[in-house]
């Protein structure tokens, strides 16, 4: 549910951002204080998949977002890994979705404005 409220909220101020430039300060101001929830859940997710969260430095290189997006994509690790068991549902692929682009626009927003 934070994914979606996170994703509903940044789309809608950046179509304020685009509209006027009044709209910045909040994009960025909410793009800073949403950047450490949106990590935790990216971390969380890699965690189930029994990856560590240093994967999610692949951001930062080129096409880095492909096999994160694949992995956010992919199936929890249900018979147990070494981070513990898993609480998430194979079938929510959506929600990996999800966190993958709140955490892409909450980069993407703090690189280029």
């Amino acid at each position: 549910m934070a994914v979606l409220f996170n994703n509903i909220v940044a789309f809608i101020l950046t179509m304020l951002m685009a509209i006027s430039d009044v709209f910045v300060i909040p994009c960025v101001l909410y793009s800073l204080t949403s950047l450490i929830p949106v990590i935790a859940i990216c971390i969380r997710r890699l965690l189930d998949l029994d990856k560590s969260g240093y994967w999610l430095f692949f951001v930062l290189a080129p096409f880095g977002l492909i096999p994160l997006l694949v992995w956010f994509c992919s199936g929890s690790v249900y018979e147990g890994n070494r981070f513990g068991t898993t609480r998430f549902n194979s079938n929510l692929a959506t929600y990996a979705i999800l966190s993958f682009f709140s955490f892409s626009f909450t980069v993407i927003t703090i690189i280029f404005i």
